[in-house]
């Protein structure tokens, strides 16, 4: 993991049993993989909106740090 970024975004789409999901960022169009364990507090749902970190990884930017706002 390299270079991290604060962003905000809406929630577009939540896996229930997984507490994964993507977000949908304010500033690019790449929707970003949010997981579980990035969460801080209760994972948020679909329409929320979100502050959080980008963080690019091996396998694209993924979201960490996700809260609510």
């Amino acid at each position: 993991m390299s270079q991290t970024s604060l962003a905000m975004g809406e929630v577009e789409y939540v896996n229930a049993s997984s507490g994964s999901g993507f977000i949908a960022t304010d500033d690019t169009t790449q929707d970003v993989l949010f997981v579980q364990n990035g969460v801080i507090g209760a994972v948020p749902d679909v329409g929320e909106k979100v502050e959080f970190e980008i963080v690019q990884t091996q396998q694209g930017p993924r979201a960490m740090n996700v809260r609510r706002v």
